[in-house]
């Protein structure tokens, strides 16, 4: 399911995209955290924590450029919306990337 949602974040954040935003989607891990509650002006609100566990060089970079973190923020939200759930928090990690995937040719 992360890579589905890796790609729906993707196609959400489109081609106008800080570039950081979509190098982080580029070389992150995307992993679905736990379930928040809190109670809203429509009564209990349910949410997901979102982890995007991305290289240092660029958590670092990430976290001096506000525009890429909305723009992550606005794709994750839109992916994680096509399970029906709703985002709860978008967590940005300095930590391990996934391998890239090559074809065997």
């Amino acid at each position: 399911m992360n890579d589905a949602l890796l790609a729906r974040a993707r196609e959400a954040l489109g081609a106008f995209a800080p570039p950081l935003a979509s190098e982080a989607l580029e070389h992150g891990t995307l992993t679905l955290g736990d379930t928040m509650t809190w109670e809203g002006s429509s009564g209990t609100m349910h949410g997901r924590r979102v982890v995007l566990a991305v290289p240092a060089e660029l958590h670092v970079q990430l976290l001096a450029s506000p525009s890429s973190v909305d723009a992550l923020t606005a794709a994750v939200a839109n992916a994680i919306a096509a399970d029906h759930e709703v985002l709860a928090d978008l967590v940005l990690e300095a930590g391990p990337h996934r391998a890239l995937k090559h074809p065997y040719r």
